[in-house]
């Protein structure tokens, strides 16, 4: 794989489980997602950069401009998590889901879904499209 190619990610909201996502590169699925926040649809800026947090390069996404929801300085990270509450308003990551009775999403194989997500990217984002 040619790794000097921008690569776009392409979150794709599910009808019906209205946190659930599936996270294409490229038009290639790659992992599901969940986002606490149900970001409107649009196009962001996105780079990878180095969280102090997580203490590892993850991406970050971001809106530019004037009043920007999301500025570069708060933006959102992709990161690895099974629930809504591990997520602390990022989106996290995961191979597979569960659905318990009451609707709550579980992702399985986070780590994993987030190592192939990295791997897909190769550090060049142009762009997540949502």
């Amino acid at each position: 794989m040619n790794m000097d190619v921008q690569k776009t990610i392409i979150i794709d909201h599910d009808l019906y489980l209205r946190n659930l996502s599936r996270i294409y590169v490229n038009d290639i699925f790659i992992c599901y997602g969940l986002d606490p926040r149900i970001l409107s649809p649009g196009t962001y800026s996105v780079e990878c950069n180095y969280s102090p947090r997580f203490k590892r390069i993850l991406p970050l996404f971001y809106t530019t401009g004037k009043g920007s929801k999301f500025p570069a300085s708060r933006g959102l990270r992709i990161q690895s998590g099974n629930t809504l509450k591990d997520s602390q308003g990022c989106i996290v990551v995961g191979m597979k889901y569960q659905v318990d009775i009451e609707g709550n999403v579980t992702l399985i194989e986070s780590k994993v879904a987030l190592a192939k997500l990295m791997a897909s990217i190769g550090g060049k984002l142009h762009g997540i499209i949502l």
